[in-house]
């Protein structure tokens, strides 16, 4: 168990066994031998705890690991497999830190309510998924979702961000457990609101479809993106919108303003329907990409911010700063701030995620100019 809790703060790192080597003074050839399943000497843990900054006792804790192959990633090529670690161990973390807060205090939160789905055969089946995804929300079946973060928590996902330097995912999702449990997402805070809405959507179709995994011949990342679209904006509300309309950047603008989709998005989405043509597509998109809109889109659309870990966590202990929470369940205090978001200034719409009430507020989108 030491061997597992050592690798996994040096992925939580982005460490390599040479890098801790060079930072504790252990030997690498020893470490690889503990991290294997030999017992280290208690001045080695304790030379291995002082460099990493993790406490002695978070080296002792039992810990389990996400099963292989049921992590879905939404990364740039250019993402390594040791930032694919990285993230993966920040969701391990993050459900230890909720059982840990629920277990301490016997607190309920919403429960699950994802459906279990087939993969899909076609499209149809998607929109017909993501409308399915949307009834358990507790979503209307059209108009725009007013926020996509709090409407996942209350169906019972808990929802994280990434450390701010893994800038090639946009997010990852995972059942820890594939037979029950709860299901969770990862996502980079620092992204505009508009392609968050769109990562989290995208998340919540790998949950729903690809639970048991990816069969042969699908492409996940393609069903994921039309489940997104279709859940951000159903069928019908997309052809109302589309048909009859010529489809330029500044309708498409607009549009965003109204739903909080990208532009980019849109257009996709416009396709899907068959409201343009694959040479319009095209088109648009060479227009996005000459005015600089790849990476920068006009039209802001407003950040969102997960709400519930930290939400627990005041329930739990109403009268504790984090530092006192961290001692309570053994937890290093970095982690917990940066999952929790503990201590930073209230940034929601104050909406109440700990009951399955759906006090929905729709989030405020402004156009930069």
């Amino acid at each position: 168990m030491i061997g597992l809790r050592i690798r996994q703060v040096r992925d939580l790192l982005g460490w390599t066994q040479k890098k801790l080597e060079s930072e504790s003074g252990v030997d690498q050839g020893l470490l690889s031998r503990i991290e294997a399943g030999a017992e280290p000497k208690p001045e080695t843990l304790a030379a291995i705890a002082a460099a990493t900054g993790y406490p002695p006792s978070w080296f002792l804790r039992p810990m389990s690991e996400f099963p292989d192959g049921t992590v879905q990633f939404r990364k740039k090529a250019a993402a390594t497999q040791r930032a694919d670690r990285r993230a993966r161990r920040r969701l391990e973390v993050s459900v230890e830190l909720v059982d840990a807060a629920l277990g301490d205090t016997g607190l309920s939160i919403p429960q699950v309510r994802f459906p279990l789905l087939d993969p899909p055969q076609n499209l149809d089946d998607i929109e017909a998924a993501a409308q399915t995804m949307r009834d358990r929300l507790g979503l209307s079946a059209r108009g725009p979702v007013p926020h996509m973060m709090r409407a996942l928590e209350r169906a019972g996902a808990i929802v994280v961000p990434l450390d701010g330097d893994l800038e090639h995912h946009d997010g990852l999702s995972v059942w820890p457990d594939p037979d029950g449990g709860r299901p969770i997402i990862g996502f980079k805070s620092e992204m505009p609101g508009d392609r968050l809405r769109f990562t989290l959507a995208h998340e919540a179709g790998h949950l729903a479809m690809h639970r048991h995994g990816v069969p042969d011949g699908h492409d996940a990342e393609l069903e994921a993106n039309q489940f997104a679209g279709a859940l951000l904006m159903p069928r019908h509300d997309a052809i109302k919108a589309f048909e009859g309309h010529t489809v330029t950047l500044r309708y498409l603008a607009n549009l965003k303003a109204q739903w909080g989709i990208a532009i980019q998005a849109l257009i996709k989405r416009a396709a899907a329907i068959g409201a343009i043509d694959k040479e319009r597509e095209q088109l648009l998109f060479r227009q996005v990409g000459a005015r600089g809109w790849r990476k920068n889109e006009p039209v802001q659309v407003d950040q969102e911010e997960p709400a519930l870990i930290r939400r627990i966590l005041e329930r739990a202990y109403p009268d504790s700063r984090p530092n006192d929470i961290a001692q309570t369940l053994d937890f290093p205090l970095h982690l917990l701030v940066g999952i929790a978001g503990a201590g930073r200034q209230e940034s929601d719409d104050g909406a109440e995620v700990l009951t399955l009430d759906d006090a929905r507020r729709p989030a405020t989108r402004r156009a930069s100019g």
